[in-house]
C-alpha cells in the first residue's frame, strides 16, 4: 500500500465504495496473514545453473532459467523476454505462486524439486475450448484462485489473485468492465485501491499489497503489484470478465 498519496489524488469524484461486498450474516471470520516471506533482495550469487531450492532474493543462472521458463510458460509477460533478470524478485515470487497453482502443488512461492520437475514436463497452461476463443477477455478461477488473460482469443498470462474470503462475494457469471480509476477509494474500508477495474458493483480487480494464497478479500479481485498496472492497461471497458 502506498504509504502516501498526492494531494491531487483527494480531488477525484468518488462514485461509490470498492470492494463494498456485504458480509453474510452469522459469518465470524478470522483473515489469515500475508503468507508471503518478507525478506530483502539477499543478492545470493550463484554462477551456474544448480538444482538448489530457489527463493526470494537468490541470484544466478538457475534464477534466470527460471524466469526465462516462466515466461515460456505464460506466468511472466512474453515482453519481459529482452530484460528479465537474474535475481529471484518479487516478480518472479508472484508467478511462480500462479505456477504452483494452476499445476496444483504446494503454493509456497520457492522453486524446489517438486515445482522443478513440473516445470521440466513442459505442460504449457492450456484453457478449455480454447480453439473457440477469440477476442480479448479475462477469466477468474476461484478454485485454483488465479486470473487469465486472453489477447486475441490466445492465453497470454496467468496471474495469482486473491478474491474473496469465506463470508464474502466474488461474483460468478459473466461480466464487462464498466468503470476504471487509477486510484480508487474505498469508502467502507478506508482503503486506495490502485488500478482499480469495476466489473460488477463494488468489486474490482485492483493492486493491493497483500496477496495470499488462499481467498481474503471482501469481494475484489486482488492483484501482485508487479502485475497490477500491465493488468489495468489491458483491461479495457466494456471487456468481458468471466468468474467461474
Amino acid at each position: 500500500m502506498k504509504a502516501a498519496i498526492p494531494l491531487i489524488m483527494l480531488s477525484m469524484v468518488i462514485l461509490f465504495a470498492g470492494c463494498g461486498q456485504t458480509k453474510l450474516a452469522g459469518e465470524n471470520i478470522q483473515l489469515k496473514t500475508d503468507s508471503r516471506p518478507q525478506v530483502a533482495v539477499k543478492a545470493k550469487q550463484s554462477s551456474k545453473a544448480s538444482k538448489r531450492t530457489l527463493e526470494l532474493g537468490d541470484c544466478g543462472v538457475d534464477v534466470l532459467h527460471l524466469n526465462q521458463r516462466l515466461i515460456e510458460q505464460k506466468f511472466l509477460p512474453a515482453t519481459w523476454k529482452t530484460t528479465i533478470r537474474s535475481c529471484f524478485e518479487d516478480y518472479t515470487y508472484h508467478a511462480l505462486i500462479a505456477f504452483q497453482k494452476w499445476h496444483q502443488l504446494q503454493a509456497d512461492g520457492t522453486f524446489g524439486s517438486e515445482s522443478r520437475q513440473q516445470l521440466l514436463r513442459d505442460q504449457k497452461p492450456q484453457l478449455k475450448n480454447q480453439s473457440k476463443l477469440s477476442g480479448d477477455r479475462i477469466f477468474i478461477l476461484l478454485r485454483r484462485q488465479v486470473l487469465i488473460t486472453v489477447n486475441n482469443g490466445r492465453l497470454q498470462q496467468i496471474i495469482a489473485v486473491s478474491t474473496a474470503a469465506p463470508g464474502y462475494s466474488t461474483p460468478i457469471g459473466t461480466h464487462s468492465i464498466y468503470r476504471k480509476e487509477e486510484m480508487s477509494w474505498s469508502i467502507p474500508y478506508s482503503v486506495w485501491l490502485p488500478y482499480a477495474s469495476y466489473f460488477i458493483g463494488g468489486v474490482a480487480m485492483h493492486e493491493y499489497h497483500s496477496v495470499p494464497t488462499y481467498p481474503a478479500s471482501h469481494g475484489c479481485v486482488r492483484v501482485p503489484e508487479p502485475f497490477a498496472q500491465r493488468l489495468y492497461r489491458f483491461a479495457d471497458l466494456g471487456m468481458v470478465v468471466k468468474v467461474i
